[in-house]
């Protein structure tokens, strides 16, 4: 049986019962060596080139491939069994490793969708401060707006306390100049005029005098007309109504002096009320400035943390777009590993399971590679993985194989067996 599974035959013995001799081949140049070919068996062969054994034991296992599966299950020798199990652990142990390499990539994709998720995080809590210190920069703005206003209405009041108090002190000066020309006036032209006092022609001179104090005491026409006349005259030679003119000329003037002296005396407890008005107005504008300076520090202060929360907001979204295309790759790394293990499964895997428990009438009827329900339902999943390195086509011979025109396996057909 050894011999029949290597693909050895036994001479046949001769008619005697002895064993035919041997004949000397006459020598000759060697052959080219020939590939062995399995024209149905190269998901199993493929699965042998992954699997992780001594060369030799590989070769020997390769070897027993056709005259082992190639048997019907109620066919087989004890000794084609064991070797179809050494076969089928072998499959198994590279499917572990496949899976291995599956569940490793799928861990990997689990930790780098939590890192995204986290770097997802840092960048909602960092806009959530953003939109915080975005809020309060606008109301320390408006508070600036607002102080600075009310900086310009303090010393708006300031500035017509101060001129009031500038107005009512020129008026009050003014009254004290007129009032000292008055009684100046008075004191030495009205009183000698009317007393008669001086030389001839001295009334003339002092009425001249007085007549620029005249313009606003609204004496009577008729008396301004009559005063030249009755202040040429001496006292004892005055008619009756000189003396009227004159006397309504001392009232005129003593209404003036006195009205003046009201201005005067009126402007200095007025002016004191003033002046309190405007300590206190300057002192409010002190109070709007330094409000208003302290607005602008803290909104100096919360536009720096605005642009402190959006650089960091910033950085996380460079963080998070930097993570990507790492996240891509481990997530193409996963979808690669899956097809991968499917392909092993769809191709390898079944083929030797169908082999291994085929009965007698059913191997010589089996698809080249695997079942065609297999290939139907391990092509979508190869096409959708555009990463994937498997190659599967439904024609015997798969691409790029190394048994030409066999259908058998060859390099590249399906992704290399995860180390």
């Amino acid at each position: 049986l050894g011999k029949k599974v290597l693909g050895v035959l036994p001479r046949a013995p001769t008619a005697s019962g002895t064993m035919a001799p041997r004949r000397k081949a006459a020598l000759s140049p060697p052959a080219a060596k020939r590939l062995k070919t399995y024209p149905y068996y190269g998901g199993v062969w493929e699965a042998l080139q992954l699997a992780e054994l001594p060369e030799a034991c590989r070769q020997m296992l390769i070897a027993c491939i056709e005259p082992c599966l190639g048997v019907p299950v109620d066919e087989r020798e004890p000794l084609q069994h064991s070797i179809i199990n050494k076969i089928g652990e072998c499959v198994e142990s590279v499917r572990a490793r496949f899976q291995a390499a599956e569940d490793a990539a799928s861990a990997k994709v689990k930790e780098s969708e939590r890192a995204q998720g986290e770097l997802d995080a840092k960048i909602s809590a960092a806009e959530s401060v953003l939109a915080e210190a975005h809020a309060d920069t606008t109301e320390k703005r408006k508070k600036v707006a607002e102080a600075t206003a009310a900086v310009h209405t303090a010393r708006t009041v300031l500035q017509g306390k101060e001129n009031s108090l500038r107005d009512c002190d020129e008026a009050s000066s003014d009254a004290a100049t007129k009032l000292a020309g008055m009684h100046k006036a008075i004191a030495e032209h009205f009183k000698p005029l009317a007393q008669g006092e001086g030389e001839d022609g001295a009334g003339e001179a002092h009425l001249a005098a007085l007549l620029p104090l005249l313009s606003d005491t609204g004496v009577d026409a008729s008396f301004m007309n009559a005063l030249p006349s009755a202040c040429a005259k001496p006292p004892a030679v005055r008619s009756g109504f000189d003396n009227l003119a004159l006397e309504h000329l001392g009232r005129a003037l003593a209404e003036r002096a006195a009205a003046l002296q009201a201005v005067v005396d009126g402007g200095a407890p007025g002016a004191q009320e003033r002046v309190a008005a405007i300590a206190e107005a300057r002192a409010a504008v002190e109070r709007a400035t330094a409000f208003e300076a302290a607005c602008v520090e803290e909104h100096a202060a919360a536009e720096a943390w605005e642009e402190e929360a959006f650089d960091a907001v910033d950085s996380a979204n460079t963080a998070f777009i930097a993570h990507v295309p790492e996240h891509r790759r481990i997530w193409n790394a996963r979808l690669d590993a899956e097809v991968a293990h499917e392909n092993f499964v769809a191709l390898c895997l079944k083929q030797f399971e169908a082999l291994r428990d085929a009965r007698s009438g059913k191997i010589a009827d089996a698809e080249p590679c695997c079942d065609a329900e297999t290939r139907a339902d391990a092509a979508p999943r190869a096409e959708a993985a555009a990463a994937a390195t498997v190659v599967f086509e439904a024609a015997p011979c798969l691409p790029g194989s190394t048994l030409q025109g066999c259908g058998g396996p060859g390099p590249g057909w399906i992704s290399p067996a995860p180390t």
